[in-house]
């Protein structure tokens, strides 16, 4: 099967929090990716919506006096975007677009955000829970009694 290679353009901290997801699992990035995708398919139209919303607010209008004009924020200095080469399978890539144009999203890389911020908080959610399931079960030792 062909591969194609392929950039994605992720925040800095996001793009750590994969790799470091990756590396922990072990998995490659690209299975990252693509299960963090598939697991959110469901909500992703209204992920997609809601970041498109907060960019939205970010870009305010401002009047000159006499028009209105629409002036975007200056991008967070604290998280500047990193580029994600990565090789994917060809039909991989084709299902990748077919879903950015179907979700209305406009850009692949705005798909992945959004897919890997959602499914990347749901996993640590899901640790911090079984941290604290382990805390409960661990038996007292009545031996650390004073």
């Amino acid at each position: 099967m062909p591969v194609q290679a392929i950039s994605l353009s992720v925040p800095a901290s996001l793009a750590a929090q994969w790799k470091t997801y990756s590396q922990e699992v072990p998995r490659s990035l690209v299975d990252v990716m693509l299960d963090a995708v598939a697991a959110t398919r469901p909500r992703l139209p209204v992920l997609l919506r809601a970041h498109q919303a907060a960019l939205r607010e970010k870009t305010r209008p401002v009047s000159d006096g006499t028009f209105l004009r629409t002036v975007p924020q200056p991008k967070r200095l604290e998280d500047p975007y990193v580029t994600m080469p990565l090789r994917l399978l060809a039909t991989n890539v084709d299902v990748l677009d077919a879903m950015v144009h179907e979700m209305a999203a406009e850009s692949r890389s705005q798909l992945v955000v959004v897919a890997l911020t959602a499914w990347l908080a749901d996993r640590r959610a899901e640790e911090q829970v079984y941290e604290e399931q382990l805390e409960l079960e661990v038996p007292e030792d009545p031996f650390d009694r004073p």
